[in-house]
């Protein structure tokens, strides 16, 4: 048996076959016991004949749907606080910039509530705009995209 995921391809659900607990189980690699609940959360059975079957098409949208729901769209001044399980902002609005090379950069910041640390990454290319939304505090290994003029090896 496989090992237990939280996320599961969607992908390889077939939405014209029809799969019983066992099919489901081998396919997505979780217990009996997880179909079954799936069931009572709402996945539709075609009938109430034994072995039970669940169509494809209705065990696609309800994996697709269960799996959208703990999706969190940030805006552009939030993090995703792990602490809180919610988009927040940073306190103050305030970060520090961790430079990783010339095109990567963490953002990091506290979050408002927990104080937590949030962290947020980003290209070193949107530099004016982070700025521009946060309050940048220090800006740690800047010396990685400062304008070096790059040598010329000539003969």
């Amino acid at each position: 048996m496989k090992k237990y995921k939280r996320t599961f391809n969607p992908n390889l659900i077939k939405k014209d076959l029809s799969y019983t607990a066992k099919d489901i189980v081998d396919l997505l690699g979780v217990h009996i016991q997880t179909v079954r609940g799936w069931h009572k959360e709402g996945l539709k059975r075609i009938d109430d004949t034994q072995p039970y079957l669940f169509h494809g098409s209705h065990l696609k949208a309800f994996i697709k749907q269960r799996q959208a729901k703990r999706k969190h769209k940030c805006q552009s001044d939030e993090f995703y606080c792990f602490k809180c399980r919610k988009p927040k902002k940073a306190w103050e609005n305030a970060v520090d910039l961790f430079i990783k090379n010339e095109k990567k950069l963490n953002i990091q910041g506290i979050c408002s509530l927990c104080n937590s640390t949030l962290n947020k990454r980003d290209t070193v290319k949107n530099l004016k705009k982070i700025h521009s939304i946060f309050n940048v505090l220090k800006i740690h290994n800047k010396h990685l995209i400062e304008s070096v003029a790059t040598s010329v090896i000539t003969h």
